[in-house]
C-alpha cells in the first residue's frame, strides 16, 4: 500500500495511477488515498486554467499572473512531495476540505 499510496501524489503521473487505483483496487485506505490525489490534481488544475487567466483579463494585475502561477505550482509541488512521503511513511493524512 506505501509505494502505491505514494505514486498517487507524484505530480501529474500521479493522477494516471490515482484513477487506476480507484477503479481496481479494494483497499478503502488506498482508495482514500487515490481520491484525495485525484482532488488535489483537480483543484490544482482549476487554479491554473481558471484564476490565472482570469488575472490576465486584467490591466492591473497582469504583470502578477506569472509570479501568481510559480507560487501556486512550487506550493503544490511541495504539497505533494510531503504527502508522497508521508504516505509512504505510512501515516494518513487528512486534507482540509478535501478528505
Amino acid at each position: 500500500m506505501n509505494s502505491k499510496g505514494a505514486l498517487c501524489y507524484v505530480p501529474f503521473f500521479g493522477l494516471v495511477v490515482a484513477l487506476v487505483v480507484l477503479v481496481v483496487e479494494e483497499d478503502k485506505k488506498l482508495k482514500f488515498v487515490a481520491a484525495q490525489s485525484v482532488l488535489t490534481h483537480v483543484v490544482f488544475w482549476g487554479l491554473m486554467q481558471l484564476v490565472v487567466p482570469l488575472m490576465r483579463m486584467t490591466v492591473i494585475l497582469a504583470p502578477m499572473a506569472w509570479l501568481v502561477k510559480g507560487v501556486v505550482g512550487v506550493g503544490f509541488l511541495a504539497g505533494w512531495l510531503m504527502l508522497a512521503v508521508r504516505t509512504y511513511q505510512n501515516e494518513r493524512v487528512r486534507l482540509p476540505y478535501l478528505a
